[in-house]
């Protein structure tokens, strides 16, 4: 005999915080996109209590301040392309167009985006490089943690929205690799974000996510404060740092017994050697 299926609906934050609290091994799912997945590595079995935040209306929202937006956790992927590539950072606006097709976007959210259990998926590398922040809630606190210290969420806890900073960047770069509509062992997503005044590079941020997770502020800092153009010697530098970076961190996933692809590597560094030309 099958187990019964429940799904649950909440009305409003305080429904989803209940439920949280008072159902057990209750899975809390973005739009659900990841229900239908057909790459067998990455199926997911529907959990007996369910609950989508997609059709909580108080997780539906967008709400754009002048240094940053904030997108409720069930919000679609359609709805915030809709605002259009003038309303948010075009970089996001790109990375968000990459994502499977636009019926899977009708119903995928950021959230369920980036919280995979098994890929750092196309919106993690654009939302890891800016530091975007999560709204975590629980029945006793709320709190704002940055993507890069996400850990697994405690049972009770909900992500109730994303915090996208507004940052005036002087280049954007973001790259999808692997194949459309697919998510596959080479897939991933570069981030490329600089920024100058008077001739110096005032910011960047490179992230590079995939079944690998890259972002390192020491490789960043090596270039920050440089005045442009930057020079051949300073990017192969930069290039042999992130290449050590690349392997250090293959290594440490390897020994968690993952299997990374080797393409990926050279990608990655053909992608940053691509981007720093771009400053010279």
């Amino acid at each position: 005999m099958q187990n019964e299926i429940s799904f649950y609906k909440a009305s409003n934050i305080q429904d989803l915080l209940y439920y949280l609290k008072t159902v057990n091994n209750l899975k809390i799912y973005g739009g659900g996109t990841s229900l239908y997945e057909t790459n067998k590595e990455f199926t997911v079995e529907i959990e007996n209590n369910s609950l989508f935040l997609s059709q909580c209306p108080e997780c539906c929202f967008i709400d754009k301040k002048e240094r940053y937006i904030d997108f409720g956790s069930g919000v679609s992927l359609t709805k915030i392309l809709n605002l259009g590539i003038n309303k948010i950072p075009s970089y996001f606006y790109k990375a968000i167009e990459t994502v499977a097709n636009p019926l899977v976007r009708n119903l995928a959210t950021v959230t369920g985006n980036i919280c995979s259990e098994k890929f750092y998926n196309t919106l993690y590398s654009p939302l890891l490089a800016v530091d975007a922040k999560l709204e975590i809630k629980d029945y006793s606190e709320t709190k704002l943690v940055s993507l890069s210290k996400l850990e697994k969420l405690k049972p009770g806890q909900v992500i109730s929205k994303i915090r996208l900073p507004i940052i005036d960047w002087d280049l954007e770069i973001f790259e999808r690799l692997g194949p459309v509509n697919e998510i596959i062992d080479v897939s991933a997503s570069y981030t490329f974000l600089a920024q100058s005044e008077k001739d110096i590079l005032t910011d960047l941020r490179v992230a590079f996510c995939g079944k690998i997770k890259l972002r390192s502020t020491e490789l960043e800092n090596q270039l920050i404060g440089s005045r442009l153009p930057i020079s051949k010697r300073a990017i192969e530098n930069t290039l042999e740092f992130a290449s050590d970076l690349y392997d250090k961190e293959v290594s440490y996933l390897e020994e968690q017994n993952e299997v990374i692809h080797p393409m990926l590597k050279s990608q990655f560094i053909n992608l940053l050697k691509s981007s720093l030309e771009k400053l010279t």
